[in-house]
C-alpha cells in the first residue's frame, strides 16, 4: 500500500485532472496536461487507501467469478466474501463480506448486469 505522502501527491494529481475535466466525459489521448496525468494503477491505489484509512459505509465493488472476493476494478482485492444466498426472483444475489479493511459489509451482487456489488457497512454496536 502506498504512503499517506504518496497518496496525497496522487489525489492531488486527481483532483488536478478532475478540475481539468469538468463535465467532459472523454478527451482524446495527449490532451491531458502533463501535470494531470493519472494511470488508473495510480487511481486505484488512491482507492485501496481510502478503503484502509477512511472505510466508506457504502461501496460499489466488483466480485470475483467464484464470489469469493471483492475487489477494485483493476482486480485488487478488498475483502472476502463470507456469505452469499442463490439468486432471487430479480436475480440478484445477497452477500456479505468482510473487508481488509475490518469492516464488516452486507449487500447485493446483481450478476445479469456484470460482475460489481453494492454495498453497505454493518452498523457497530
Amino acid at each position: 500500500m502506498i504512503t499517506a505522502e504518496q497518496y496525497n501527491h496522487l489525489k492531488a494529481i486527481s483532483e488536478r485532472f478532475k478540475a481539468w475535466l469538468g463535465n467532459r466525459t472523454c478527451y482524446k489521448q495527449g490532451e491531458c496536461p502533463e501535470d494531470c496525468q493519472i494511470t488508473n494503477e495510480e487511481r486505484s491505489a488512491i482507492e485501496l487507501y481510502q478503503w484502509h484509512q477512511n472505510p466508506p459505509t457504502e461501496y460499489t465493488a466488483y466480485i470475483t467469478s467464484d464470489m469469493s472476493y471483492i475487489t477494485t476494478w483493476l482486480g485488487d482485492k478488498l475483502g472476502r466474501v463470507t456469505y452469499h444466498s442463490s439468486r432471487n426472483r430479480q436475480g440478484r444475489v445477497s452477500i456479505v463480506v468482510m473487508g481488509d479493511n475490518g469492516i464488516r459489509y452486507y449487500g447485493t451482487h446483481y450478476p445479469s448486469s456484470g460482475d460489481y456489488c453494492k454495498l453497505k457497512a454493518y452498523k457497530r454496536s
